[in-house]
């Protein structure tokens, strides 16, 4: 970030709050997401889902 301010936000509901500000201290500024942050990437391994298929585990991690 070349200039701004970077805001962690602990919900979705607080980040959509945030990306509506378009005044901060009465200072106009624009709120954009971060492009590499916003993002959770992980590596899960469990011997139970090796017989499971790739679309039952992704139709169970959207519940």
């Amino acid at each position: 970030m070349h200039d701004g301010l970077l805001v962690e936000t602990v919900s979705n509901p607080q980040s959509k709050r945030l990306q509506k500000i378009e005044r901060f201290a009465d200072i106009p500024v624009e709120v954009i997401p971060h492009g590499t942050l916003n993002v959770s990437k992980g590596v899960i391994f469990c011997r139970n889902l090796l017989n499971c298929s790739l679309e039952e585990i992704e139709e169970n991690l959207v519940d």
